[in-house]
């Protein structure tokens, strides 16, 4: 994990406020899709535990970066896509492990969101699951 440029986080996400960033690796299962994503240091953000039907049934947690914060490194083209009810969010997996990755809101009926990638959480390296801070956030009702 590396530092980086100061730059506003995602408000939603807050827990402390600081201007630092850092640089975190992640991966899919099977190491075939390889990224980076700047964040505040994971202790000061919330990961948020959507309710809705797909979120439900994998599990993930998502962090809210800047869509130019996440750079994938390798393995793009592994990438698939799943999108369902209002086709309007993808929800991005590796196409050989299953793994899920990221979730594309720039076409979020939610204004607000569409700056921002949904990474799930336990793609991360070296990220403790049971050190995040974790906050509920309805999807089922919102989208």
């Amino acid at each position: 994990m590396s530092t980086s440029t100061p730059r506003p986080a995602n408000q939603m996400m807050v827990v402390t406020v600081t201007d630092e960033r850092k640089t975190y690796e992640g991966s899919c299962h099977c190491k075939s899709v390889k990224f980076t994503v700047i964040l505040p240091p994971i202790e000061t953000i919330c990961a948020y535990e959507c309710n809705c039907s797909i979120c439900h049934k994998t599990g993930v947690l998502n962090f809210y970066p800047y869509w130019d914060d996440l750079k994938i490194q390798s393995g793009e083209e592994k990438l698939k896509e799943y999108r369902f009810g209002g086709k309007n969010l993808g929800h991005r997996f590796c196409s050989e492990c299953s793994t899920n990755m990221f979730i594309d809101l720039r076409q979020s009926t939610f204004e607000p969101l569409r700056p921002f990638v949904a990474v799930n959480a336990r793609t991360l390296e070296g990220v403790e699951l049971e050190t995040l801070h974790k906050k509920k956030f309805d999807g089922k009702n919102a989208f």
